[in-house]
């Protein structure tokens, strides 16, 4: 039994990398006061489209907190315009998620930062972490336990929020573009 081969595996959060179907946006404020906040908008695509499979990767200086708020609004044509980009360097693929750039109408491959006015009454918090310390505090989950899978068509805010004065934070989203799940 000396020359045996295995058949090389490749799991499907590396195969949609190397695709082409993972993307970024990310965020840095280094002069946060105490609840002051930094946050990412974004409307996701139709079901007959593509599922986001997100995860969140933050830090704090001097200890924070983080939400995502499912089913918010917020004002329109406000915060700034983040353009997705694709971690595979060589792919052309661009992102279905959608930014806010008017009150009705959303454009494919755009994400808002900083919007103001986020409005939570009908929203629900579908993820929420923090962190203490004075010092370099740093928070992230391994993806299969912090994955969120989200629903189709639905408007979503990324909220982190500043413990403490003079602070910084960084926030980065990374997520998946994948077929919808087939039932």
């Amino acid at each position: 039994m000396g020359n045996i081969k295995t058949i090389p595996r490749i799991d499907y959060n590396e195969q949609n990398l190397h695709d082409g179907m993972t993307f970024e946006v990310f965020l840095t404020d280094d002069t946060m006061a105490d609840n002051a906040t930094i946050n990412f908008a974004f409307k996701t695509p139709a079901s007959t489209s593509k599922q986001i499979h997100l995860t969140i990767h933050w830090t704090f200086k001097a200890g924070g907190t983080l939400d995502v708020k499912e089913a918010v609004t917020w004002t329109a044509k406000t915060g700034t315009i983040f353009v997705p980009i694709n971690v595979n360097r060589l792919s052309s693929n661009v992102s279905e998620i959608l930014g806010n750039e008017t009150t009705t109408v959303f454009t494919a491959n755009e994400v808002a930062y900083n919007v103001t006015t986020i409005l939570t009454t009908n929203a629900t918090t579908i993820h929420s972490d923090g962190m203490f310390g004075t010092n370099q505090s740093g928070g992230e989950g391994m993806r299969a336990s912090t994955e969120l899978i989200l629903a189709s068509e639905t408007k979503y805010v990324v909220i982190a929020t500043a413990d403490g004065a003079s602070n910084a934070c960084h926030l980065s989203l990374r997520w998946s573009e994948e077929l919808p799940d087939i039932v």
